[in-house]
């Protein structure tokens, strides 16, 4: 379990986080790297010590599970997955700072008024022929997204635009 001083550092490790990625280093994979370079620099303990508490102490396979958490937060502005895996593994006594640390996060994305985080959320599967899955990889990669994120980032985006375009037609006929 994570006792307070690693919940402080793993909350350093967030603030730093957001401060880089909201001042405009949009990727979040080097956002990451720097904040836990801060941190490392900050309480002198090894990057490693900082990945290790990013991974293995929250129980994650691997640190793009906790890419795609940071992803889910800053970009999408859904913090809860976050949240509950630092609460599910910290000890109760360092619950309330975590969600103090949360109630102070304002980085929902909005679509006109309403926030996306607060919107119902449906899943789809579908197919790819593998030479647009291997495109697919690499364009997400490029971006540093996740594969699911970068798929909803762009379906999205496109459904709004297609969306607009078949209004717009419907009201000319």
């Amino acid at each position: 379990m994570l006792k307070s001083r690693s919940v402080e550092q793993l909350l350093t490790v967030l603030n730093s986080f957001a401060g880089r990625y909201d001042n405009g280093e949009k990727n979040v994979i080097k956002a990451f790297q720097g904040a836990a370079d801060d941190v490392r620099k900050k309480y002198g303990v090894a990057y490693q010590t900082i990945g290790d508490l990013c991974r293995r102490r929250l129980k994650l396979r691997n640190i793009n599970e906790f890419y795609n958490l940071l992803e889910q937060w800053e970009i999408f502005g859904n913090f809860k997955p976050l949240k509950e895996t630092i609460k599910r593994n910290a000890e109760s006594e360092t619950h309330q700072k975590i969600t103090d640390f949360f109630a102070g996060t304002h980085n929902a994305t909005f679509v006109g008024d309403v926030s996306k985080s607060s919107l119902p959320e449906e899943s789809f599967t579908f197919h790819l022929r593998t030479d647009i899955a291997k495109k697919l990889k690499i364009l997400s990669v490029g971006e540093s997204f996740s594969i699911p994120l970068w798929l909803s980032k762009k379906i999205s985006q496109t459904v709004e635009e297609q969306y607009k375009g078949w209004i717009s037609k419907q009201k000319v006929e």
